[in-house]
């Protein structure tokens, strides 16, 4: 896991790594989101494509997860630990976080979708 504190606009970010998901800490959810209830009794934060593999909180009674404009927001009222099968757990702390995924593109190969994950708030 990577913590790292990011200057941005003025005001300090904490953001939160966990293989290709990263966690950004926010002030606020935007006007219009939709709450996503919890499958099987988790949370289902980032899936990698082809390998199964899921980066989960199953804590849901002190987290709830959030979609707007595409992206997801996990709402965090006491802290909920983030598992998945690759990577050590971490821990969220109370407060609202953006999360988005890492992408990797090849920059040769003509045939790789790239998809922007833009910063937004």
């Amino acid at each position: 896991m990577e913590i790292k504190k990011v200057k941005d606009g003025g005001a300090n970010r904490i953001i939160k790594i966990q293989g290709e998901v990263y966690f950004v800490k926010t002030d606020r959810l935007p006007l219009s989101t939709k709450y996503l209830p919890p499958m099987y009794g988790r949370y289902s934060l980032g899936k990698r494509e082809g390998a199964g593999y899921s980066h989960v909180c199953e804590d849901v009674k002190n987290a709830t997860l959030h979609e707007a404009y595409g992206h997801l927001y996990i709402c965090v009222y006491s802290p909920v630990s983030i598992i998945h099968q690759e990577h050590k757990p971490i821990i969220l702390e109370p407060g609202i976080w953006r999360i988005g995924i890492q992408r990797v593109y090849d920059y040769f190969d003509p045939f790789d979708n790239y998809e922007d994950d833009n910063y937004e708030d």
